[in-house]
């Protein structure tokens, strides 16, 4: 095929399972018989890897874009006026809390959260309540050494000890195009947040934290 050809190809699916290309749990969608149909479109051909990376970078940054004003246009319509991080989230902050001690890179902040979808409001995660099937305790983040979101690293410490407000967050500085629990690929992300406490991190709490992989925990 060369760029802009298209095929289609039929896959026996009892084919596949001898050779044992098909999880063996996909046995309840594939019965026996079935085939797969693929359809196939090359949009473009490259030469090395090294032009393959260049033009992904480039989606990248274009999609990143995209991202960014979808946040900004969400923003506008509700009125919102929000401080935007260095690489792109937006903070809303409905009280500062105690600005001598702010949630500062290297300190650990005690977080009260709830996480919602931007594009239809539905809530993913909170410890605000019990409902997500966890507890409601405020949730420690080692603040500035990536054991969160991007987003929340770069948006907590606007907020004091006792703050409180929320953090807009494109989807390149959430998780991205990797779908995670509740949460499609590719999703702008709201969360209202609450910094119950804010202290200084031990030695040892580098090595210790927990991360924020998947957002229920």
């Amino acid at each position: 095929l060369r760029t802009g050809d298209s095929a289609v190809a039929i896959l026996n699916s009892d084919t596949l399972k001898k050779k044992n290309q098909l999880d063996p749990n996909d046995s309840i969608v594939f019965t026996k018989g079935s085939s797969i149909l693929c359809k196939i479109m090359i949009l473009k051909t490259f030469k090395n890897q090294t032009d393959i990376m260049a033009e992904y970078q480039k989606e990248m940054e274009l999609e990143n874009k995209r991202e960014k004003k979808s946040v900004e246009d969400y923003m506008a319509q509700k009125g919102i006026k929000g401080i935007k991080t260095k690489s792109g989230a937006f903070v809303l902050i409905e009280n500062p809390g105690d600005t001598t001690n702010k949630a500062d890179s290297g300190k650990i902040a005690a977080v009260k959260y709830k996480g919602y979808l931007q594009s239809n409001g539905k809530v993913f995660d909170t410890n605000f309540d019990s409902t997500n099937g966890h507890g409601t305790d405020p949730y420690p983040v080692l603040v500035g050494t990536r054991s969160v979101i991007t987003g929340w690293d770069e948006a907590l410490p606007y907020f004091g000890k006792g703050g409180s407000g929320k953090i807009f967050v494109p989807a390149f500085l959430g998780y991205g195009p990797q779908a995670s629990g509740e949460i499609p690929s590719n999703s702008n992300l709201v969360f209202e947040v609450q910094i119950v406490d804010v202290k200084e991190a031990p030695p040892a709490a580098k090595n210790a934290m927990p991360g924020f992989e998947q957002p229920a925990r």
